[in-house]
């Protein structure tokens, strides 16, 4: 088990709970995967321009296209990256799910290998967002603040508004 890696100074003979150790070593990373079946119309009015409001903006935003056609990925991938430059300024990576044959999981393990690889996962926190789904401006800041508060949690569950017929 590899501990985050956190200053704490530690008096001679105590002895600290690793749930004690980790609430005191906050979550430094906020990374997000979001997924796509092919609406990127949605991926865009929803849920990154969700992304790009949010107080706290997340370090890392992995997008997953699972398509089955490389071309179109292609195309989706570049015109992402324009979008972003131009309207989000989000520290976007695009990743084409390869893990299996179009599924949300198997977009979902793509981001967080990806995200992995590049964090330490004991010092990040990962949202999970689809394509046809929203966040309020404060959604991250609070999820956040609430792993602070429970400290040893593994996941941290919000609720939700259902806007049927709406296209926000």
């Amino acid at each position: 088990l590899g501990l985050p890696r956190c200053s704490v100074p530690l008096h001679e003979g105590l002895e600290m709970t690793l749930r004690h150790y980790m609430a005191t070593c906050p979550l430094s990373v906020v990374a997000l995967v979001a997924t796509t079946p092919g609406r990127e119309q949605m991926l865009h009015e929803r849920a990154l321009s969700s992304i790009a409001s949010q107080s706290r903006r997340p370090d890392s935003v992995v997008v997953v296209l699972d398509y089955p056609n490389d071309t179109t990925a292609a195309e989706v991938m570049t015109a992402l990256r324009h979008r972003n430059e131009s309207d989000w300024r989000l520290p976007l990576h695009c990743l084409r799910n390869n893990r299996t044959a179009c599924s949300a999981s198997g977009s979902w393990n793509t981001g967080l290998l990806w995200l992995q690889s590049c964090f330490d996962p004991h010092e990040t926190f990962v949202a999970v967002l689809d394509d046809d789904d929203a966040w309020l401006p404060h959604h991250l800041e609070q999820c956040l603040a609430k792993t602070r508060t429970l400290p040893g949690a593994d996941v941290v569950v919000s609720g939700l508004i259902r806007c049927a017929g709406s296209s926000n």
